[in-house]
């Protein structure tokens, strides 16, 4: 019985050792793996967020071109022919990624866009409905309209330029 008790010992302490090297060699292994999979998911996260701001840029830019090519070009004689749209904006804002990865200062500059492209198209669609329905007393408050409406577009017109200049 002690013969048995020995050659047990005597095969833990010359396995011990190995097998001990061979767990922390799994552990490391294992620890290792797990922070390139959390690397990986972050690069995978960034990239999403690098092409969601390039949807909001482009957006941006389309938007732009609306106001060049409409808002401005055709305001005095109060007639849009296109709206502006941010529903590009609205949706990365509903995305915890986007959010996620978005500078504080950025998300200031797109709520004040979107503010801004809201206003401007609530002022056109309002205008469009008095000019077309000509309620008794439409002349005083077209004429307020367009005052706010064509007030506001200098300042649309920074916002849009800011939004396209967003770096990532």
């Amino acid at each position: 019985m002690a013969e048995i008790g020995r050659m047990l010992w005597n095969a833990v302490r010359t396995d011990l050792p190995k097998t001990l090297v061979g767990i922390a060699v799994s552990a490391l292994g294992f620890l290792l793996a797990l922070g390139i999979n959390h690397w990986s998911e972050q690069q995978k996260e960034k990239d999403v967020y690098h092409s969601m701001l390039t949807a909001v840029r482009s957006e941006a830019t389309a938007n732009r071109r609306i106001l060049d090519s409409s808002y401005e070009k055709y305001f005095p004689e109060g007639i849009v022919v296109k709206e502006f749209s941010y529903s590009t904006v609205t949706q990365m804002f509903a995305n915890p990624l986007f959010m996620k990865y978005a500078k504080s200062g950025d998300i200031e500059t797109l709520n004040a866009y979107v503010r801004n492209l809201t206003l401007a198209n609530g002022y056109r669609r309002v205008a469009e409905t008095l000019k077309l329905q000509r309620p008794p007393g439409y002349d005083a408050w077209l004429n307020s309209v367009n005052d706010e409406w064509g007030g506001s577009l200098p300042a649309l017109s920074t916002d849009i330029d800011r939004v396209i200049n967003i770096r990532d």
